[in-house]
């Protein structure tokens, strides 16, 4: 598949990695389906950026952490070629103030939102006879103590990928980018990253181009599913 003239969903569209996945698609040619929530002077920004290069860009606002808007990304999902499954919630709750509530909410926005998009497209390209792709945006770091709602989340992510890909193929080729450190926590600088990189394999911090190379990498291979690249594990 070629990133040119195809419809993109990306949810968490509009800032940090997000951002810079809509900008390097739209420089491919891709159209774009920009979600975000709170993010809206960014998204604004964002979408003039990418009509620039010459695309079409449209702006979702939803928060993905209510059930009752899950039928305002559905008809997207519909209409796209791939979901860039960015979105994310990444709230720090101490393990003792945990309750189902906010499992549950985080579970929306880092899971079961993503697993419904990629359903609506795979029933939208049976029914078209087309193919698409589903990218989910995981992170190397699986368990950390006072987040585990985000984690939860993220491994069912994991799980889909790895196990559930073949209930979607052939119309959507399901894959996975698990990022180590990219960007530092707001508030933090470059030598944040540089103390974090020494606890990874490579020894180093990524680059935003290394993330973007792999999504271009899945979307235009059209036999490879199941799969996780990993960028600073």
């Amino acid at each position: 598949m070629e990133i040119k003239g195809k419809f993109f969903l990306i949810t968490g569209g509009a800032r940090r990695v997000g951002r810079e996945i809509s900008l390097f698609l739209a420089e491919q040619g891709g159209n774009l389906f920009i979600h975000y929530f709170s993010s809206e002077n960014h998204a604004l920004e964002l979408k003039k950026e990418c009509e620039f290069k010459g695309v079409k860009v449209e702006l979702i606002k939803t928060d993905m952490s209510r059930i009752e808007n899950l039928n305002s990304l559905l008809d997207y999902a519909k209409r796209s070629d791939v979901i860039i499954c960015n979105a994310s919630s990444f709230e720090r709750i101490p393990i003792e103030n945990l309750t189902a509530e906010e499992i549950e909410k985080s579970m929306r926005v880092n899971f079961l939102f993503h697993f419904m998009l990629i359903k609506a497209m795979w029933e939208s390209l049976k029914e078209k006879g087309k193919a698409g792709k589903a990218i989910f945006i995981l992170d190397v770091e699986r368990a950390r103590r006072n987040f585990i709602p985000y984690h939860l989340g993220k491994e069912l992510g994991r799980y889909l990928v790895e196990h559930l890909y073949k209930f979607f193929a052939p119309e959507v080729l399901i894959n996975g980018v698990a990022l180590g450190p990219i960007f530092p926590p707001e508030g933090e600088n470059e030598e944040y990253l540089k103390k974090v990189a020494q606890k990874t394999a490579t020894k180093k911090y990524g680059a935003i181009k290394e993330v973007t190379s792999a999504i271009k990498f899945f979307v235009e291979n059209d036999t490879i599913a199941g799969s996780i690249i990993q960028v600073c594990p």
